[in-house]
């Protein structure tokens, strides 16, 4: 749990800042990119598929360009959920067909500079990362930068509840909660005019991005896309198990007779 803006919200301020493109990047999976879909046809907003790939050593954007790229990618959120005691290389060693990529750390673009050319990886300037240096990585890799909003709100007023999912997450309090798991109010949804207030010496980054944007796949068709079957007589019975589970841990540390707790259930 980590974004606080729902797909439509999303979309809905891509529409007002008159974007035409917009990626869904969720943390190690595509749960909503199916919705996301079917909302961004509302929007007249073209969605592109990505993931943010984060593991244990690496963390980097995938963006997909083709089928083949949205197969490898799928493939490789697997293997992520198998371990996060991995190198992002290794997982696009044999599956980096159809993808781009955006890095923002020298050691993860030192090895994925080996196996994508320069038209499919890019260096990422992110909030957080000053211009400077991704302009001394662009540099030394040879590379193009892409500008990205990173984003986790819609604005900076909603970072508080950010935190709060975070902390709910880790299963801690908002006092103990890790700083670096926890993004700070940089990380909202900017138009194109506050990208350039952002990044002022980097306008051909935010130029990029709209490039990259036109290169990935955004006609999305689920014609032949097999999904994993659902029993809704098993989800029911989860739906019973969790409900009971929520209202013994109330009733543990509230008590039933608290009424504010279980309106809030």
């Amino acid at each position: 749990m980590q974004g606080t803006a729902s797909l439509r919200e999303l979309l809905s301020q891509a529409k007002k800042y008159r974007m035409s493109h917009l990626a869904l990047t969720e943390v190690n999976g595509i749960w909503g990119f199916i919705r996301f879909v079917q909302f961004a046809r509302e929007f007249d907003i073209q969605p592109i598929a990505g993931v943010n790939l984060i593991t244990e050593h690496d963390d980097v954007i995938l963006l997909v360009e083709n089928q083949q790229g949205y197969e490898n990618m799928c493939r490789i959120i697997s293997g992520v959920h198998k371990s996060t005691d991995v190198h992002v290389a290794d997982l696009l060693q044999s599956r980096h067909k159809g993808l781009f990529i955006l890095a923002h750390e020298k050691h993860v673009l030192k090895k994925l500079v080996k196996l994508f050319p320069a038209t499919h990886l890019f260096v990422e300037l992110r909030p957080g990362v000053e211009e400077r240096t991704a302009k001394t990585l662009a540099k030394q890799f040879q590379l193009e930068i892409v500008a990205t909003g990173d984003v986790y709100f819609i604005s900076p007023e909603d970072q508080p509840a950010h935190k709060v999912l975070r902390a709910i997450e880790h299963n801690t309090t908002l006092a103990a909660i890790d700083p670096a798991e926890v993004k700070d109010e940089r990380h909202y949804f900017r138009s194109e005019k506050k990208m350039a207030t952002l990044f002022p010496n980097s306008l051909n980054a935010i130029n990029n991005a709209h490039y990259l944007a036109e290169r990935c796949k955004t006609d999305w068709k689920f014609l032949n896309t097999i999904f994993p079957n659902m029993d809704l007589k098993s989800t029911r019975e989860a739906n019973r198990k969790l409900r009971k589970l929520v209202y013994a841990g109330a009733e543990k540390r509230y008590g039933l007779r608290n009424s504010d707790c279980g309106l809030r259930i």
